[in-house]
């Protein structure tokens, strides 16, 4: 940038580039100031913010040479660069229209400043290479890691509560209990016989990622098959849940669809919960396939999780098996 951190802090109507800053839509975009452009790029590498602004040593006198002169070509080292991270592309647009937004802000108050006509706000934003990956993404980079999440919590919901189910109409759960087994016991024993279904089941779903639908895997497989897991224990205790709720099997298979189709809502598997309101972005954070949803995309398209996004995908859905879990102990007293 033409100024060190502090400066818009302590003098920011001496700089053309501070009172573009300062123009941008906070809501959509939250601003953080790095000492040069190294480290900002480093900080988006390692997924800490979602793309980086480059504004040029000379931002404020080519800005009003444009203005001035009124030319429309671009001026070496004045004007801003932006780079994005590209694999949710409706929030690169939504960023792209409120950075030229905020352009179009300055070169009206430059106007009733100067009285000159320029019409153009476009040849002072550069787009440049994206963060990660390259510009041939598609949303199939964005959905896909989602879906993956998303299938292996409901596939395992599904597949404990219609056995689940099953045996409660057979009379056999009661067997179970009258032979002395604890609930403890039982759920464990879920765990235990359906993790390797959970296992073959991912192991499909990864090769249908990376050899069907070409997602590139960029991370550690250990990490994706981490996240993975934790959902598919997630979705255990989740199905155990449902069966006690249900009498049949058909209004299990509602109820699980129904909570498959609202997470693919809300949850930023279908549309990124960037672009939702700020009050819904707080409530689908607890939810479990929110956050492993966006690091496991994180992992396949980018190549590199923030620690802190990889405990939270991992944590969140592993607070959920304990809270489930616990209802559905609570239930079986009941």
């Amino acid at each position: 940038m033409e100024t060190n951190p502090n400066t818009c802090e302590d003098q920011p109507k001496n700089y053309t580039s501070c009172q573009y800053l300062a123009m941008i839509d906070s809501e959509i975009i939250e601003q953080e100031t790095f000492a040069d452009e190294e480290k900002a790029s480093a900080a988006a590498m390692r997924s800490q913010v979602r793309g980086v602004i480059v504004i040029g040593k000379n931002f404020s006198s080519a800005f009003e040479d444009k203005i001035l002169k009124e030319n429309d070509e671009p001026i070496l080292d004045g004007d801003i660069k932006v780079a994005i991270y590209e694999t949710d592309m409706q929030t690169k647009f939504v960023v792209h229209d409120a950075l030229l937004y905020a352009v179009n802000q300055l070169l009206e108050e430059m106007r009733a400043e100067y009285g000159n006509k320029v019409d153009r706000a476009d040849s002072l934003i550069q787009i440049t290479g994206p963060v990660h990956s390259d510009r041939n993404i598609t949303h199939t980079y964005f959905m896909a890691p989602g879906l993956v999440i998303c299938f292996t919590f409901y596939q395992a919901a599904a597949t404990l509560a219609l056995s689940l189910i099953r045996e409660r109409i057979a009379q056999r759960m009661v067997r179970n209990y009258v032979a002395g087994a604890a609930n403890v016991e039982i759920v464990t024993s879920h765990i235990i016989t359906y993790i390797p279904l959970i296992l073959a089941h991912m192991g499909l779903l990864l090769v249908g990622l990376f050899f069907i639908l070409n997602v590139p895997l960029r991370g550690q497989v250990i990490e994706v098959i981490n996240l993975m897991l934790m959902q598919g224990i997630s979705g255990i205790a989740f199905g155990h849940v449902i069966s006690y709720f249900c009498g049949t099997e058909l209004q299990g298979m509602k109820i699980i669809l129904s909570a498959c189709f609202l997470s693919m809502l809300f949850c930023g598997i279908v549309w990124p919960i960037t672009v939702m309101p700020h009050w819904l972005q707080t409530t689908v954070s607890a939810f479990p396939q929110t956050d492993a949803s966006s690091e496991l995309r994180k992992a396949l398209t980018c190549g590199s999780i923030y620690k802190i996004g990889l405990f939270q995908g991992l944590i969140v859905p592993a607070i959920w098996t304990v809270l489930l879990f616990a209802i559905s102990s609570v239930l079986h007293i009941l």
